[in-house]
């Protein structure tokens, strides 16, 4: 499971610098893409959140003992 959050994360940092990047003039010219990106951008934050939740299901939680009455 850990090497899907891993490439999840690294398409997620390369899509927002690949956004941070895009000109302002392009994104403010053609409204479609710029939803576009940042839709893409969402889905991919989403996919990592989703696989995190899962991967997590998977760590051991320490159990506490049970107290002496």
């Amino acid at each position: 499971m850990l090497p899907y959050v891993g490439i999840a994360v690294t398409i997620n940092y390369t899509q927002f610098t690949l956004l941070c990047l895009l000109p302002t003039d392009l994104l403010l010219r053609n409204l479609a893409v710029a939803k576009w990106v940042y839709a893409v951008n969402d889905c991919a934050i989403f996919s990592v959140v989703a696989l995190a939740r899962h991967m997590s299901f998977y760590f051991p939680t320490p159990e506490r003992a049970p107290r002496a009455a």
